[in-house]
């Protein structure tokens, strides 16, 4: 279940790193620096919660190289507590990154959606292109086969003469 207890000595700087496969490890510092007039040999209980999220985007593991959150001892509460300033701080570095990777998320979309915009672009006036080739080939085709007509016509209309001319010369 992930409970666990440790002895922590005073007047020493503590990072522990919580992790799991897959998971995004987080790490809490504890401060157990305590003023000299603190009395050493009474037991300090510090309790907290630490959840590990999936990790789903390997960018996101970044902002969670620094401690999540920060427990110091609080001298105005004569105890150990959270530093709230810390962890506002901390919430707004998540808060700012994962905007981050949200407005490079959407311009990743807008410039994948803009490539496919120029590829349709580019397919529609290749096809436009060949349809315009196609066309050209097909009216030189015709003019080719019109013109063959053409000679062929003029072809059989002299040979028709020349009939003519010989048939005339024989009566």
């Amino acid at each position: 279940g992930g409970r666990f207890e440790a002895d922590l000595e005073y007047d020493s700087d503590y990072i522990l790193l919580f992790e799991k496969d897959d998971y995004v490890s987080k790490r809490i510092n504890i401060n157990t620096k305590v003023p000299g007039s603190f009395d050493k040999s009474r037991l300090e209980i510090i309790e907290f919660e630490v959840e590990l999220e999936q990790q789903e985007d390997q960018r996101a593991i970044k902002v969670y190289d620094n401690p999540v959150a920060k427990i110091k001892f609080d001298g105005r509460q004569n105890r150990f507590s959270y530093d709230v300033d810390y962890t506002a701080s901390f919430q707004e570095k998540i808060r700012k990154e994962e905007r981050q990777m949200m407005l490079e998320e959407q311009r990743r979309q807008e410039e994948a959606e803009r490539k496919a915009r120029e590829e349709e672009q580019a397919r529609l006036a290749a096809e436009a292109e060949e349809r315009r080739r196609q066309e050209q080939l097909a009216r030189e085709e015709a003019q080719r086969q019109a013109q063959e007509a053409q000679r062929l016509a003029q072809e059989e209309a002299r040979r028709l003469a020349e009939e003519q001319l010989r048939i005339a010369e024989e009566q």
